[in-house]
Formats: structure tokens, C-alpha cells, sequence
């Protein structure tokens, strides 16, 4: 039997059987989770088309007319056995992106428990040297500014699109509540995605308008005040008002946190002054 998944973050997908008699024409039937639909790939007498018909878990019976309809449009002749394996399958599917909605759920509150224990922990005060040392964590260092960049950057803190029919803003992306992400980092959706993405309101549109929230930033250098070398510098990345309070060559304490942010192999802190 053939099979075909997308790369889940958790076990998203299943495959879906018919209990009563083999439906000859199907070589993989699956339930996914990330698209909530179902997808069907046909055998070599259909070329092995591939199928996928979206899931209304409060709407059976649309589920039943959408996959019906596009069965119809792809000119399936025997529509009828694959819509008995997708009724059979009915309460499989719908406790499979139940169960898969709960584990995403307690995931995320997982993490977001995760990010707020850090945001809580104390500003420890440090060296540079020390500072250089660690992956992560909210710290205190003294120093002076021994160098600065030629330009300021940008980094987004969140990535929404606009619905195009009511203009709703919907959320793909939170970056403040982890540290902002610069412009190469920051993934771009596919278009295609994003044509298909619904709106928060329900709408469907095709002229969904991908937005970024940006935010100033600006690298500088931290030096040791008694010892002048390439081992005792730390990079730092200043947002937005700290900017203006740059001066090279005086001292300053900045307070911050560490990120594991690698960048020409070096550990990257996201930093904004005192």
C-alpha cells in the first residue's frame, strides 16, 4: 500500500479503513490533522490521483457534500463506495482531531508556562567574560560600548495577514513572548497557504494581505574595561528607544536576557539598556 504524510510536529495524521468490504480503487485514505481534511490517494486507474476534501467536524453532513462534490468534479465513477469508507470512518476522524486539538492545546500552554518561569526568573549580574559563557538567561553586565553597526535592522515581533473580505487581522506568529526575529528569520508563508488560511470571522478569501510587525533594533559590542580583546567583546541587540542612548566608548550597564541565538558562532544576547 502506498502511503503519503506531511511532516506533523505530532502524530497528526491517520489512515482511515473500511471495516466492511476493500474499496479496490483507494491506495491510501488518511485523515490530517494540519489541513483538517481528509485525503485520498486513487490507484493506477485514476493515475493515482490524490483527493483532499476539508473536514467540518460540527457539520457532518457538509463534509459529506463537499467530498461528494469534488469526487463529481474530479470524475470519480464510483464516489458512492469512497463516501460509505468516509461515513464509516465519521466518528474515528472526528475523535482523532479532537484528541489532536487537546495535545496541541497542552502543548502550548506548556510552552507559554515555560516562557513566563523565564521572564520571572531574577537578573543575575555577571561578567562579560561569564556572559559569554552562557546559552541563555536574564542577566546584569557592565561594561562599555566598544563598538557599533552601521545601520539600524529590522526584526519582526509578529507575523498576521488581513482578511481580504473584512479586513479582520488573524495571527500566524507571536514572536515578543520568545525575542523578536530578524527579517531572514522569520519564515515567509506560502502564498498558496495563506490563499487558503480562514479567517478568525469565517471569512474565505483569495486576497488575504500577509502583514509583519516590525520593530528597530541595533548591534553594538560590550567591552571589558580592563582588558582589550576580540575574546572579552559581547554582542548585543538594542530595540527600539535604547537606541538613541548609544555613545561609543561609554560605560553603561545593560540588563537583559540571553537567547540561543547563533550567529557566526557566537552566542547572540538580546539586550535592551538600563
Amino acid at each position: 500500500m502506498t502511503t503519503f504524510t506531511e511532516e506533523p510536529k505530532y502524530p497528526d495524521n491517520i489512515e482511515v479503513t473500511d471495516g466492511t468490504e476493500p474499496v479496490e480503487i483507494v491506495n491510501c485514505f488518511m485523515s490530517i490533522f494540519n489541513s483538517k481534511s481528509v485525503v485520498v490517494q486513487l490507484n493506477h486507474k485514476y493515475q493515482a490521483k490524490i483527493i483532499e476534501s476539508p473536514v467540518i467536524l460540527d457539520d457532518w453532513k457538509l463534509t459529506n457534500e463537499s467530498f461528494d462534490n469534488i469526487l463529481k468534479d474530479k470524475m470519480v465513477a464510483e464516489e458512492d463506495k469512497l463516501l460509505r469508507l468516509l461515513n464509516y470512518n465519521a466518528n474515528r476522524i472526528t475523535g482523532h482531531f479532537s484528541q489532536q486539538t487537546l495535545t496541541h492545546m497542552d502543548a502550548g500552554r506548556a510552552r507559554i508556562e515555560r516562557i513566563e518561569r523565564e521572564k520571572s526568573l531574577p537578573y543575575v549580574e555577571v561578567s562579560i567574560y561569564q556572559a559569554l559563557k552562557m546559552h541563555e538567561g536574564n542577566i546584569k553586565v557592565k561594561g562599555m560600548i566598544s563598538a557599533g553597526s552601521d545601520k539600524l535592522e529590522k526584526m519582526i515581533t509578529r507575523v498576521f495577514f488581513r482578511c481580504g473580505e473584512c479586513d479582520t487581522s488573524n495571527q500566524l506568529a507571536d514572536y515578543m513572548k520568545t525575542r523578536p526575529r530578524f527579517v531572514y528569520e522569520a519564515p515567509i508563508p506560502n502564498l498558496r497557504d495563506l490563499k487558503e488560511k480562514e479567517c478568525v470571522q469565517g471569512c474565505k478569501s483569495f486576497e488575504h494581505e500577509l502583514c509583519e510587525e516590525p520593530i528597530n533594533a541595533y548591534r553594538i559590542e560590550l567591552q571589558e574595561t580592563e582588558t582589550f580583546n576580540d575574546l572579552g567583546r559581547l554582542p548585543v541587540i538594542l530595540f527600539e528607544a535604547c537606541i538613541n542612548k548609544v555613545a561609543i566608548g561609554e560605560q553603561v550597564i545593560v540588563t537583559g536576557s540571553i537567547q540561543k541565538k547563533r550567529m557566526n558562532g557566537s552566542c547572540l544576547p538580546m539586550f535592551s539598556l538600563d
